[in-house]
């Protein structure tokens, strides 16, 4: 189980790690959340480091489970049940663009489209 009590404080809370490969992941922690968010670069430092194209958000549960940000599991995780909601990617096309056109990185934050890509059976179909 993974133990998160110790982050009592109100300001965010940072773990910054690096791979051999050059896989970046960053743990980060804001003091109020029930989980801790993980950001996944998949090559580091280079290029794009744009969210949605290599760089992906993640949270983490305090059982120890990864799942893709504003996904489904991330929505029921919420206690959210009724569809469409304002956290689930596709229904705020904010997240990862709409389904039925491709993401517009001006008009996105790209928070959802891990949950996008995997809900999609493993393709960046955007």
């Amino acid at each position: 189980m993974l133990d998160i009590s110790a982050y009592t404080s109100t300001t965010a809370k940072d773990v910054l790690v690096y791979t051999i490969s050059g896989f970046k992941f960053e743990i980060l922690y804001d003091g109020v959340s029930r989980f801790l968010i993980v950001l996944a670069d998949i090559n580091g430092d280079k290029g794009p480091n744009i969210a949605g194209r290599d760089l992906f958000q993640f949270f983490l549960t305090q059982d120890g489970k990864l799942y893709p940000m504003n996904g489904i599991a991330y929505m029921e995780y919420q206690g959210v049940t009724k569809r469409p909601s304002h956290i689930y990617w596709v229904d705020n096309p904010l997240y990862c663009g709409s389904l039925d056109k491709s993401k517009n990185p001006d008009s996105i934050q790209g928070r959802g489209c891990a949950a996008r890509i995997i809900e999609s059976g493993w393709k960046m179909n955007y």
